[in-house]
């Protein structure tokens, strides 16, 4: 009898390991879910923030293109211009490298990026695709609305 009582013992001792085993893989398992969605929270938000940065740069670039062609005459500037504002509204079709575009030495150069693979849609669609909490997207889109206000006077002064 006492040869019975180890090989019991042990027995009990594995299935409490293999019970503990499975116990990490499951907790293993939900950690490894947790991070995916963190991440996928974290692109979301990254995308967000370049959607809205791309909104401010456009205003300003818009901005900036009207005045240098005010001061210069330089049709590039105009034509730059009327690309960033087609881009924006989705009527051009966006390059693929449309967030590192610096459109003064563009001006300077000549042409305009490769649009390749590149999309027509409009930047408010991609900020609605991007899931926007609906009371951002609205100030978003006043703040665009602000902005395509001040195209219309810009468009005025260029004419002059």
């Amino acid at each position: 009898m006492s040869n019975d009582q180890p090989p019991a013992r042990f027995s009990g001792h594995i299935a409490t390991s293999v019970g503990l085993l499975l116990l990490l893989a499951a907790v293993f398992f939900l950690h490894t879910l947790a991070e995916n969605r963190i991440d996928a929270a974290h692109g979301l938000r990254h995308r967000s923030f370049l959607l809205a940065t791309e909104l401010r740069q456009s205003s300003d670039d818009l901005t900036r293109m009207g005045r240098t062609y005010v001061v210069t005459g330089n049709p590039a500037f105009k034509q730059h211009y009327q690309d960033i504002l087609a881009i924006r509204n989705g009527e051009k079709a966006r390059p693929v490298v449309y967030g590192t575009i610096n459109w003064d030495r563009l001006s300077l150069a000549g042409g305009l990026p490769s649009a390749e693979s590149g999309q027509k849609v409009a930047l408010l669609e991609l900020m609605r695709q991007a899931g926007f909490v609906p009371d951002e997207f609205r100030k978003l889109e006043e703040a665009k609305l602000h902005s395509d206000e001040l195209t219309e006077l810009e468009f005025a002064a260029m004419r002059l």
